[in-house]
């Protein structure tokens, strides 16, 4: 989809899917042993937030330059 991988399965088995949004940023990622994320960017394609599927969550700030200033981590 728009050369971003959706579908990968090894040959082991395991497999992951990937969901991208109009600007092609990966959105949600899951793997078949049960792991996920979600992830939310700002207008200049930096991830702004994520949430795992442990529960865990990151939000992040920018500065001008995009560069990243804070970051807080909910455990």
């Amino acid at each position: 989809e728009r050369n971003n991988c959706i579908h990968y399965k090894h040959s082991t088995g395991y497999e992951n899917w990937s969901e991208y949004d109009e600007r092609n940023n990966c959105i949600h990622y899951k793997h078949s042993n049960g792991y996920e994320w979600w992830r939310e960017y700002d207008l200049n394609d930096n991830c702004i937030y994520s949430k795992h599927s442990n529960g865990t969550e990151v939000w992040r700030e920018y500065d001008e330059l995009n560069n990243c200033i804070h970051r807080k981590h909910s455990t």
